[in-house]
């Protein structure tokens, strides 16, 4: 198993939250051996715990106004 698969297989796990993707455990016996995937395996494992931060107040709301914004920007471009 080249590096690729190896942290695509481990992604997909953290991902799902289960070690029961496809390839999970060649990719873990790769890591056995790379040097560079196992940590790279590692750093993934850590940063999977960190919780995602918080959109800060009030985004959604200015993100949809800008939308609206621009949907009129285009209305009014297309009826002129």
């Amino acid at each position: 198993m080249d590096c690729e698969r190896a942290l695509r297989a481990i992604a997909g796990s953290i991902d799902e939250g289960k070690g029961s993707v496809p390839d999970l455990d060649e990719a873990l016996a790769h890591c056995a051996v790379c040097d560079s995937c196992r940590v790279t395996a590692r750093g993934m494992a850590q940063l999977a715990g960190v919780p995602a931060p918080k959109a800060p107040e009030g985004l959604a709301d200015r993100v949809m106004a800008a939308v609206d914004s621009v949907r009129a920007e285009d209305a009014a471009l297309a009826e002129s």
